[in-house]
């Protein structure tokens, strides 16, 4: 409906054309559409690109959603391009200890340790966690997706313990921000216990 208001090319939606196209994209990922999920986003890439300029932060998210969604596409080599093009793009625009620079390093830790470069993976999703505490705390939900990618590094190391308390540290921000009742409580749970 929103693309129909926006009219041809977005022509009625102005500069927020690419945003309403990006938050589509998200929402097809989300739903496990990902051919949708990758016409929109390239889409919304492109459209920022022109509109906002290359050095604009969202385009930074831009670069970074579509490396997440090549990297669970299994296509990690491409994931790697476009956070390396992220950062170029980038040039200082989003500070380092910025969320979003967070994000930048969960994707990238996940992308490498499918490509099974551990120990770059681990530096990567290390840097994550700092900058997430930093910018959150320790309860914050954004930090269980940073230690999902955590636990699953250290698993593959095999540092079952440490893989242990992060998850622990999953379940913990969901009983206090989700309650013990909630699938997310539950899901984070039994991956415990299983």
């Amino acid at each position: 409906e929103m693309l129909k208001l926006a009219g041809p090319d977005g022509v009625n939606y102005g500069r927020g054309y690419g945003t309403l196209l990006h938050n589509i994209g998200q929402e097809y990922k989300t739903k496990g559409m990902f051919p949708e999920a990758e016409q929109y986003l390239r889409a919304s890439l492109q459209r920022e690109v022109k509109d906002l300029g290359p050095q604009h932060p969202h385009v930074f998210v831009n670069y970074i959603s579509m490396a997440g969604l090549m990297d669970d596409l299994g296509r990690e080599p491409e994931a790697i391009v476009l956070l390396d093009s992220a950062v170029v793009m980038n040039q200082g625009t989003v500070p380092a200890d910025h969320n979003m620079m967070g994000y930048y390093f969960t994707t990238r830790a996940s992308a490498l340790s499918d490509l099974g470069d551990q120990v770059a993976a681990f530096e990567a999703v290390q840097r994550a966690v700092d900058i997430r505490l930093k910018v959150y705390g320790p309860k914050h939900p954004y930090l269980m997706a940073t230690h999902e990618v955590m636990a699953t590094i250290q698993s593959r190391n095999g540092d079952m313990e440490g893989a242990a308390n992060t998850t622990s540290k999953m379940l913990d921000v969901c009983y206090e921000t989700f309650g013990p009742d909630d699938i997310n409580t539950h899901f984070v749970g039994t991956n415990k216990a299983g």
